[in-house]
């Protein structure tokens, strides 16, 4: 069943060679599972101040489903791109910021004191959305666990990361490295993304003016994430089937 309305975000790849930007956030895309799954993971942690994983591969519509979230709710929730480049202190600088933290203290001690406080001070639930969770490293995890703890009366949390996250937590779990148990047994559920199903990929093409059933069949359907999809929709208007003749390198 196709629910909800996917919306992909000013800056992506345009799917047409003659538009300026792509799609935006005002625009319908189309109707997909994983979006309507991820709205109401979102919603939940929002409403029940708990924590969920999302787990997909990428280019399954992650990072889109959050941030749409986040556009529907700017004064509840909060969006943190981690990146590889991130230090310890970039990481809980950064997420303290997201709340307002201002003081001149830059120790982890401080931040959490004052999402503490934070949590116990605002009249309604509010959610942290944490996007390429892949990034995090066991120390990040720890502090995470221990930001769960002190404002889990009133912030929700979500997670998003690909399938290598779960992985790198059962390789740290069975190292025995500190925090992570305690990090998993926080995380109420983890929920995973499905790949793209055939009406889901047909209506995608149908959306783009792709309504040839034969290059649906023979050239589109292989793909089962939405960026991946969208992509190779995209170099099918821009270059046609030029390239079908050139040999493997």
């Amino acid at each position: 069943k196709l629910l909800w309305i996917v919306r992909i975000r000013k800056g992506m790849m345009p799917l047409y060679s003659n538009e300026s930007i792509a799609k935006t956030m005002d625009e319908p895309l189309l109707n997909l599972y994983n979006f309507s799954m991820a709205q109401k993971v979102c919603q939940l942690a929002l409403r029940d101040s708990e924590f969920f994983s999302i787990i997909g591969a990428s280019g399954s519509g992650k990072s889109e489903a959050m941030l749409y979230f986040k556009e529907k709710h700017p004064d509840r929730a909060k969006y943190l791109e981690m990146r590889r480049s991130m230090k310890m202190r970039d990481f809980y600088m950064t997420l303290g910021s997201l709340f307002g933290y201002t003081g001149s203290s830059k120790n982890m001690f401080a931040i959490s004191t004052f999402l503490k406080e934070y949590s116990q001070m605002i009249e309604h639930t509010e959610v942290l959305l944490i996007d390429e969770g892949t990034q995090l490293r066991p120390q990040q995890l720890a502090y995470l666990h221990e930001i769960r703890e002190v404002t889990k009366s009133s912030i929700g949390m979500v997670l998003c990361a690909p399938k290598d996250f779960l992985r790198n937590l059962e390789i740290w779990d069975k190292k025995g490295i500190i925090g992570i148990e305690e990090f998993q047994r926080r995380v109420q559920m983890f929920k995973s993304m499905k790949d793209l199903k055939i009406p889901e990929i047909k209506a995608v093409c149908k959306e783009y003016g792709v309504t040839d059933a034969e290059i649906i069949k023979h050239k589109l359907t292989n793909y089962r994430t939405i960026g991946k999809l969208c992509k190779k929709i995209k170099d099918l208007k821009k270059y046609g089937f030029e390239f079908d003749d050139i040999p493997p390198v």
